[in-house]
């Protein structure tokens, strides 16, 4: 423990954490019914954390990869296979007992979100859009195309809503300008530093983790469970910015489980139902 600690978690380990809450969520939400209420809310506090998670590291990939558009198309993808396995499972189930269709079934899945979160942040990020275009020109559509991608998570049927778009957004401005910590830092060398010796890197540390957890405090009421979402603090704080040992099996399991999760887990719950 005292290692884990000192030295930190890698990428790795946080998109493992990730996944298994994600899995215990879904699990608690598939069969809500057949579980007793204290095992129903244990599965779903904990998977409560997934989200903010899968956030954070979804902004590390908006800044690290060398591809935006393969990045933002592969999130497109697996969204569209995610809510085509959702929507054929849901359809079969629904033939077989009209009894069980739960909510999942009548909206967008929460890749899809990320999707819109990630045009949003390109939006940001990039000064010119269209090279062909001046500047304010570039700023009009940037607005325009920001405001449409809102829009349509707010008014379309999608997990996390317009939350999950805040979220990401503030994830990337947090990190965006981690570097102008270093500013603040400074001046509080030169003040209180005269008299206390303090790690500059600790500081900085300090000061991201604390950014993080307020944008999480700020819309952690917006959510069923607020307290986990909060508490993802503690993992996102362990992230030591390293991406850890090359694994296809973590890489391919990252992708995967969230089509196959929901095949599994509505196919078990249909069994359930009908037994």
């Amino acid at each position: 423990m005292k290692n884990i600690f000192k030295s930190g978690i890698t990428g790795n380990t946080l998109k493992l954490i990730a996944l298994i809450t994600m899995v215990l969520d879904h699990i608690g939400y598939y069969f809500a019914s057949e579980l007793d209420y204290g095992v129903l809310l244990a599965l779903r506090w904990l998977g409560r954390m997934s989200m903010p998670i899968y956030t954070y590291l979804v902004v590390q990939g908006f800044f690290y990869t060398k591809d935006f558009k393969k990045y933002v198309g592969r999130m497109f993808i697996l969204a569209t296979i995610t809510q085509a396995s959702i929507a054929v499972v849901g359809y079969i189930g629904f033939k077989i007992t009209e009894m069980y269709y739960p909510q999942v079934c009548n909206s967008l899945n929460v890749l899809f979100t990320y999707t819109i979160a990630l045009l949003v942040m390109k939006l940001l990020h990039e000064r010119i859009i269209i090279k062909k275009w001046d500047y304010t020109k570039n700023l009009s559509i940037r607005v325009v195309a920001a405001i449409v991608l809102c829009a349509i998570a707010i008014l379309v049927p999608i997990d996390y809503s317009y939350i999950g778009v805040v979220l990401t957004v503030l994830f990337y401005f947090i990190e965006k300008y981690k570097t102008k910590y270093l500013v603040w830092t400074d001046g509080f060398r030169k003040g209180i530093g005269k008299y206390i010796k303090f790690d500059d890197s600790k500081v900085v540390k300090t000061v991201y983790v604390l950014a993080l957890m307020l944008a999480l405090v700020a819309l952690a009421p917006a959510e069923p469970y607020p307290i986990p979402v909060i508490l993802a603090i503690i993992p996102l704080a362990l992230y030591n910015g390293e991406r850890g040992n090359k694994s296809k099996i973590l890489k391919y399991s990252y992708y995967l489980t969230f089509p196959l999760q929901h095949i599994l887990l509505y196919s078990l719950a249909i069994m359930f139902v009908l037994t």
